[in-house]
């Protein structure tokens, strides 16, 4: 084979390496939007759960579901307070959110950034992806995005 031949098929494999590597990352990134989505749709069937069970046990304000006792507002939705009625960001999230994972990547850091009645936990998932959590007015909303949104 001659130098110009082996020049044309090394220039050949890069640039088909190149075009993987976009495309690749492309489909991560929606493969990660694609997760975000499911956990935001896993946390509201699960907290809309435990809310028609708070509904069907008479509305009490601790109930007993799959081994934990859980703790609800006075609108039936599901809040982890520790003994000083402080938000625990951990704990509310192993609560509605068991597996806690978005493909593969586990929570490397929550923050409570709650103010007095109205509760907000972030939950981060590396650099990019986010969960938040807030119960505002006792409106119970999810967030799964990026954090740069």
């Amino acid at each position: 084979m001659r130098k110009g031949n082996w020049f044309i098929w090394l220039l050949v494999v890069v640039t088909l390496l190149a075009l993987m590597f976009s495309h690749w990352q492309r489909m991560e990134r929606q493969a990660l939007i694609t997760a975000m989505d499911l956990a935001k749709q896993r946390i509201a069937e699960r907290t809309s759960f435990y809310r028609q069970e708070w509904l069907l046990n008479g509305q009490p304000e601790t109930l007993d579901i799959d081994g934990q006792r859980l703790t609800f507002t006075s609108n039936g939705w599901v809040i982890a307070l520790n003994r000083n009625s402080e938000l625990d960001c951990q704990l509310w999230f192993h609560q509605v959110y068991p597996d806690n994972k978005l493909l593969g990547l586990s929570v490397e850091k929550s923050l409570n950034t709650s103010v007095g009645q109205d509760y907000q936990c972030d939950y981060n998932y590396g650099d990019e992806a986010l969960i938040k959590l807030k119960l505002i007015n006792n409106n119970f909303s999810i967030y799964a995005g990026f954090k740069a949104e």
